[in-house]
């Protein structure tokens, strides 16, 4: 996962931030890593879970605490084990969201990204949480316009545009398996599938958008970035060799 703070790449590691009190603000016998509750004349049980960590990263500005609630429903007549014991619950409907901090800091963006792009990044980075779609919507456009201006990849849609890339013998495998699954991730959401068993809509995850960010992070560096610092190494060595008194490299 990406650090909610300092937007650098952490491991999980989640602890149980234990409730002491129930959903009606009761005093539990004994420390408990959730709060279940039923709705609908016990027809559904529901289960919020919260859990935490400390970012690991070094960073002294980094504040650090990571707080995660899951919520999911559960069936309440299940005889499995105790209701403490939400592990054992089979469960479905899961949802989880960083309830700490609330608004995650935006994703850094190097000043060697054009000025839109730039905009359009931080954008699709501050939104993800409440709208991981948009978010992938923002990055799409990212990623259209990356394909015409630095790959040579025009086209009518992002789709056409990333076949144009796939197509081209001289770009890297590894943006091409990205650019491929992406593709499948766009077919899917402007298309409004919906999964064959479930008959339920499909929609951008979190995670989704999430990864979708990382790989415009990746054709940056790619297309942009890279190209533009190995420029300014040439242009340093070519002034250092004239200051020398050599010829120019040819």
């Amino acid at each position: 996962m990406i650090c909610p703070y300092c937007n650098v790449p952490i491991a999980e590691a989640w602890l149980p931030l234990y409730a002491t009190h129930d959903i009606n603000g009761l005093g539990l016998t004994e420390p408990s890593p959730g709060i279940s509750f039923l709705k609908e004349g016990f027809k559904r049980g529901y289960t919020l879970i919260l859990e935490w960590m400390q970012c690991p990263n070094q960073n002294p500005k980094c504040e650090g605490i990571i707080v995660r609630a899951t919520e999911y429903e559960y069936d309440p007549t299940y005889r499995g084990g105790r209701p403490a014991q939400f592990a054992q619950i089979p469960h479905e409907n899961e949802h989880a969201w960083i309830a700490v901090p609330q608004r995650r800091a935006a994703r850094h963006v190097d000043l060697l990204i054009p000025d839109a792009m730039r905009r359009d990044y931080i954008e699709a980075s501050l939104i993800l949480e409440d709208s991981p779609r948009m978010s992938a919507v923002l990055s799409r456009r990212i990623l259209a316009d990356l394909l015409e201006n630095y790959a040579g990849c025009p086209g009518h849609t992002l789709a056409a545009q990333i076949d144009r890339f796939l197509d081209d013998p001289s770009q890297p495998s590894s943006q091409k398996k990205n650019l491929h699954y992406l593709r499948e991730l766009g077919n899917l959401s402007a298309h409004t599938e919906k999964d064959l068993q479930t008959e339920e809509i499909i929609e951008v995850t979190h995670e989704e958008a999430e990864w979708t960010l990382e790989v415009v992070d990746g054709l940056f560096d790619y297309l942009i970035i890279g190209p533009a610092k190995d420029e300014q190494r040439r242009a340093a060595i070519d002034e250092k060799l004239r200051r020398a008194g050599r010829k120019p490299i040819k």
